[in-house]
């Protein structure tokens, strides 16, 4: 089991930097208090991973995996979905809950992902849940050839998830056992959107520069802590939220 992460404070410099970046959104500078608690938690979290390693790339991609199959099987196991997604590493729940934030709404006008997904995971309806897994857990499918079975033999070909660009079954795109470079990083982007939509109510603004809200506001974020890459972690971020918004909604239209 995961610990709570060690406590992390703004001083009252940065506490107004924050109030800052919610100003250059054209949002109230009274929403700053709720998003500066939220940001010291993921900034806590941060620390503790760096300290601590939330999984490997492979285990994160076999829990992500094992959820996409199970809620497209024929009658999926919602009881068992609900235990999966309690259990999942931090950095497969990051994964589907920066997806979640924007997605959700989207799928079931209405609902959110304010509480956090594995809240609203326990409390959605079983079919609200099997369709958001299908569609939170990866970005699509791809038809991987059968193995060899020797003398011009295959066997049968099978329909396998994308997640984060790596598909099992082939090998340039196969997931590794180590940990991907910039996963800390990422991870605190995505917990940082979160963040951001949790205190004002809605998404931020995209871009990779300090020119939004937002981006201002991870790059102070990566300075505070010393980090190098605000920019190119933003263009990461963008790019999987932007993948993310295309994705096919079972039986329905495309999302984008």
């Amino acid at each position: 089991m995961v610990g709570e992460p060690p406590s992390f404070r703004l001083d009252p410099e940065l506490r107004s930097w924050v109030a800052d970046c919610l100003t250059k959104s054209g949002l109230g500078a009274a929403l700053a208090p709720q998003l500066i608690d939220l940001i010291e938690h993921s900034i806590a979290i941060f620390l503790a991973a760096q300290a601590c390693p939330p999984g490997t790339d492979r285990e994160v991609h076999d829990a992500l995996r094992e959820l996409w199959l199970l809620a497209h099987e024929e009658d999926p196991p919602v009881g068992v979905l609900r235990g999966r997604i309690a259990r999942l590493p931090p950095k497969a729940l990051s994964y589907i809950g920066s997806r979640a934030v924007h997605l959700i709404p989207r799928l079931f006008p209405g609902q959110s992902v304010d509480p956090g997904f594995v809240t609203w995971a326990a409390n959605a309806s079983g079919p609200d849940l099997v369709e958001a897994l299908r569609t939170l857990t990866a970005v699509g499918g791809r038809i991987v050839p059968g193995r060899s079975r020797g003398n011009g033999k295959r066997s049968k070909s099978k329909l396998e998830p994308v997640i984060g660009e790596q598909v099992r079954g082939i090998a340039e795109t196969a997931p590794s056992g180590g940990r991907p470079p910039h996963e800390d990083q990422d991870t605190l982007v995505m917990h940082l959107a979160i963040d951001w939509c949790r205190a004002t109510g809605q998404p931020p603004n995209q871009g990779r520069s300090d020119a939004t809200g937002f981006g201002e506001l991870v790059h102070s974020v990566f300075d505070w802590l010393g980090e190098l890459g605000a920019t190119q972690a933003l263009r990461r971020y963008w790019r999987i939220v932007n993948s993310a918004e295309k994705t096919q909604i079972p039986g329905g239209e495309e999302i984008r």
